[in-house]
């Protein structure tokens, strides 16, 4: 009988170790690489009277051609509205990710082996949004289009933006950021996105301190903080001298 129990003991304690450092592992890797789940990370809230009605990729860029913000490769629109007809700045910070929601175009591409790729923002963004108020959608087309153009005439008059405010828009933006995902497809035609959490992941958060304050400029810089990514998310070790040259980057 005290063998048993001994042995319940050993089994135990061996279960709680496996409960350890691999299951958060484990855990932190959901929504990343080929891992199912959603990203993990801290909740990013709206601020009050802010709507964020969509978030898409698309395929021609005249779809979403207002004001551009972000670095990287991969292109989504975010239309917002807001519950005031006033102007309101929102901060999204760098590591905020974006989640594929699943749809009729999604399912197909499942179906097929395929799937839409997660997306992260590698800097911080800014939205000035103006003219965009909610009460807009609850017009007629007719009113709808009317009203906007009465607004857009006095917004024209108003040339004054807050401090680090990435330009006016009527409340559509289109970002770019950096795959989650290597082996997944690019956000086009189709792809629907939720709003997701700043990362919680160790070593993504490594990467993002690393390029802080840095000059992001040119397919060569691009490339090497995706590939950065890239060795967190789908090979599962950030290659130390590929952080060494993040961390060599020119300031800006």
């Amino acid at each position: 009988m005290r063998r048993m129990t001994w042995l319940f003991v050993l089994l135990a304690a061996l279960a709680s170790l496996g409960a350890g450092p691999a299951a958060a592992q484990d855990r932190l890797m959901a929504g990343l690489g080929n891992n199912p789940g959603t990203p993990v990370g801290t909740p990013l809230s709206l601020p009050p009277g802010v709507r964020l009605l969509s978030v898409k990729g698309f395929d021609n860029p005249a779809d979403c051609k207002e004001t551009e913000l972000g670095v990287g490769r991969e292109e989504l629109c975010l239309s917002f509205c807001t519950e005031e007809d006033r102007s309101y700045v929102v901060h999204i910070p760098a590591g905020t990710m974006f989640k594929h929601l699943a749809g009729e175009i999604f399912d197909r591409m499942k179906r097929e082996g395929r799937s839409f790729q997660n997306v992260i923002m590698v800097s911080d963004l800014d939205f000035y949004i103006k003219d965009s108020w909610c009460g807009y959608l609850t017009l007629p087309p007719s009113d709808r289009e009317e009203a906007r153009r009465k607004k857009a005439q006095a917004v024209a008059q108003d040339k004054r933006l807050p401090a680090g405010a990435g330009g006016s828009s009527g409340g559509r933006f289109l970002i770019r950021g950096l795959c989650l995902n290597v082996e997944m497809d690019v956000p086009g035609e189709g792809a629907e996105y939720e709003l997701g959490p700043v990362t919680s992941h160790p070593k993504l958060q490594q990467v993002l301190k690393a390029i802080k304050g840095k000059k992001i400029d040119g397919k060569q810089a691009v490339d090497l903080i995706q590939d950065a990514i890239w060795d967190v998310t789908d090979y599962q070790d950030l290659r130390p001298e590929r952080l060494a040259k993040l961390r060599a980057l020119p300031p800006a």
